[in-house]
């Protein structure tokens, strides 16, 4: 959800919950309370080629799944996705992104 600005007001929903969630923990440490990280994943080799349209990607072939390796371009591009995504989440008000 976070590869699009279109998203960006849901992210911003969506970090308010977690920042109310947060602070309703009162067993949690002050720290704790206030924390309210995003999680970012690429499901790799484990996309389903039917519904993204195309064989899944990962680093190296995978017959199995039937996905092929990245090429470099691809790895820089993925890398600058995960860049711009966790930019988007820290305006849209998380305090930190894994």
């Amino acid at each position: 959800m976070t590869h699009q600005r279109r998203h960006r007001p849901v992210l911003e929903q969506l970090a308010a919950v977690a920042t109310e969630r947060a602070d309703q923990r009162p067993q949690a440490q002050e720290s704790e309370r206030h924390s309210k990280p995003a999680q970012l994943h690429h499901a790799g080799m484990r996309s389903p080629a039917d519904l993204i349209g195309e064989a899944p990607l990962c680093p190296s072939d995978n017959a199995e799944f039937g996905a092929r390796a990245l090429t470099l371009a691809e790895v820089e591009q993925v890398r600058d996705d995960f860049i711009a995504a966790a930019v988007r989440c820290e305006r849209a008000g998380f305090q930190g992104v894994e």
